[in-house]
This record gives C-alpha cells, sequence and structure tokens, in this order.
C-alpha cells in the first residue's frame, strides 16, 4: 500500500493521480468533478473517479458481494473516515 503523507501544497493529489493511472485504479474523493479536473491539469487522463459516498454505498456493497474487483486510491483518507465516523485511528509505517 502507498502512503502518500505530507503538508498542503506539496504535490500529494498529483502524485496519488499518478500512482492511480500506473494501477488502473479509481480514485476515491470528496469532489469527482473537481478531481478528473485536476487530472485533466495534470495531464493525467483515462481514469475513472467517484465520490466517498458512492464509494461507501455502492462499493462497499459490491465488494462484500462479490469479493474486491479493482484497486482504490483515496485522496484525503481523513476525510472518507468521518464519513464512516471514525473518530480516531493508528497507522504503523513499514520501512
Amino acid at each position: 500500500m502507498k502512503k502518500i503523507i505530507g503538508g498542503r501544497s506539496t504535490g500529494k493529489t498529483r502524485e496519488l493521480l499518478h500512482y492511480a493511472k500506473e494501477n488502473e485504479a479509481i480514485v476515491v474523493c470528496s469532489n469527482p468533478s473537481a478531481m478528473a479536473a485536476k487530472a485533466r491539469a495534470y495531464g493525467i487522463i483515462g481514469l475513472e473517479f467517484i465520490s466517498y459516498s458512492d464509494y461507501i454505498s455502492e462499493e462497499i456493497e459490491e465488494i462484500l458481494l462479490n469479493g474486491v474487483p479493482e484497486d482504490y486510491v483515496i485522496d484525503d483518507i481523513d476525510a472518507l473516515l468521518k464519513e464512516f465516523k471514525i473518530i480516531g485511528f493508528t497507522s504503523t509505517v513499514e520501512e
């Protein structure tokens, strides 16, 4: 799993979009239209974008029924976790 962590305006989203393109992953984000426009501005085309709510309602159901059919990248994991009412988490940094 690739973790892209950094401050504001450090290129995290651009790196995530390139990674999604390289791995043919679906981009899960708060605003798919805005993210698609950002990807086009970066010269990255051919990505699929879905909202957090579509991921939660449609993709999770599909995953539960049929397994994980596709790879996903998530822009702003904190915002997605808030959608699930998760108020804390830990993460292990692998070397």
